[in-house]
């Protein structure tokens, strides 16, 4: 019943980029996320102009970790790890 994480390429660039404590915080974070039965009721849905897909923000610290949910394949996409300033441009 619970979810799967899959990193796309730019957010394992951004975690390799990170410290190793944080890192480990982030992580940590997004693995209580991926046990939980309703994973979407602890993140922030961000308003986009794009109508396909939702957008989420998961807030780990001072880090902003931005996530899809594929509901019928059971997956959580981790698209981009940032710092809180900069993390809401593409936006």
């Amino acid at each position: 019943m619970t979810f799967t994480l899959e990193y796309t390429a730019r957010a394992l660039r951004d975690l390799k980029g990170l410290d190793r404590q944080d890192g480990r915080r982030v992580t940590a974070g997004l693995k209580s996320l991926e046990a939980q039965v309703m994973p979407w009721l602890h993140v922030k849905k961000l308003r986009t102009s794009a109508s396909h897909e939702p957008v989420y923000s998961f807030h780990v610290g001072s880090y902003r970790v931005l996530i899809e949910f594929d509901l019928e394949g059971r997956r959580i996409v981790v698209d981009e790890v940032s710092p809180r300033k900069t993390s809401y441009r593409d936006f």
